[in-house]
């Protein structure tokens, strides 16, 4: 989004009008929904973006091919410009994109859904917040997840799903989850790399708690994280035997992955002493580990025993 150079450009403010404006910088409309209405009159092959104010836009929508939903990025916890309600990203081809927003969920619903194989999505510089379900899910197609802050909810949902049809690439984003949610923080059925992310559970009070990243699904996948966080702030000991950073729940497939210079902090992990098996392999199927620097204590004590390791000698 940062290097995008659109050919059409579409203005929202609060105080614009729907049926007198024209979409132009000089003559706004009031609502996101009506500058994709204007949008679609134009060849979904050429590039959009709609420009949106400081302001907060109470609307459910779709963002199609080649559809660019631009506000103020500030880099913030707070955005200027705030959507509350259930964002949609689809498409078969071409780009899609959000930047510079505050995202809020409805009451019910996601805040942010992709979907669409073919089509490459970006979330730069955005914050999103869950509601009532999960923040974002990613069902088909490759996502570029960079600089946003994903928070998920209350509730027993994860705030972010990656389906087995979906690529998801996180770089320099804060996950969490919210105080109260005792669900993993991230489920994924697809294909995943991280870079300079942290994903930190926020729950102090429950003994019973999900690892913060799950890996499931029945096809053979990758994953690649490097130089990230995954920590709990609660220290108690886990009841439940699920308390870990990262957890392979594969059938009958094999996950290879890559992880280095990592910090993994799981105390109070009910498999043993503070932080041991910060990553876990219960079930069938295969995980192929390559390792480096991760500072979870003693390293090969903290990683399970059925999972297969290989030390890297460079860290890439």
């Amino acid at each position: 989004l940062g290097a995008f150079v659109d050919s059409f450009q579409i203005y929202v403010v609060p105080n614009g009008n729907d049926s007198t404006g024209t979409g132009s910088a000089q003559n706004p409309y009031a609502t996101i929904g009506r500058a994709i209405t204007q949008r679609a009159t134009i060849s979904s092959a050429i590039e959009c973006s709609i420009i949106v104010s400081s302001g907060t836009y109470t609307e459910n929508f779709t963002l199609a091919q080649n559809t660019f939903l631009c506000g103020l990025a500030t880099g913030e916890q707070d955005q200027p410009c705030n959507v509350v309600g259930n964002v949609v990203m689809s498409a078969t081809a071409g780009q899609v994109g959000i930047s510079g927003l505050q995202v809020t969920a409805p009451a019910t619903g996601l805040a942010v859904s992709v979907a669409g194989a073919g089509a490459i999505y970006s979330i730069y510089n955005c914050n999103i917040t869950a509601v009532g379900a999960g923040a974002v899910t990613f069902s088909q197609g490759t996502s570029y997840v960079t600089e946003c802050r994903i928070t998920g909810n209350n509730v027993a949902a994860q705030a972010i799903v990656i389906g087995s049809g979906a690529t998801a690439q996180f770089r320099n984003s804060a996950i969490a989850s919210q105080v109260s949610n005792v669900q993993s923080i991230l489920s994924c059925n697809g294909t995943l790399t991280m870079r300079d992310c942290t994903i930190q559970s926020v729950n102090v009070l429950a003994t019973n708690l999900q690892a913060l990243v799950q890996f499931g699904g029945s096809a053979n996948k990758t994953v690649d994280i490097a130089t990230c966080t995954l920590s709990y702030l609660n220290t108690a000991t886990d009841v439940g035997g699920n308390k870990c950073c990262v957890q392979f729940n594969n059938s009958a497939n094999t996950f290879t992955v890559s992880m280095t210079n990592c910090v993994l902090l799981c105390q109070g992990a009910v498999t043993g002493t503070p932080q041991i098996q910060c990553i876990q392999k219960p079930g069938a199927g295969v995980v192929l580990l390559s390792y480096g620097n991760l500072l979870a204590g003693a390293t090969a004590n903290h990683i399970a025993g059925t999972i297969t390791k290989t030390a890297l000698t460079t860290v890439a």
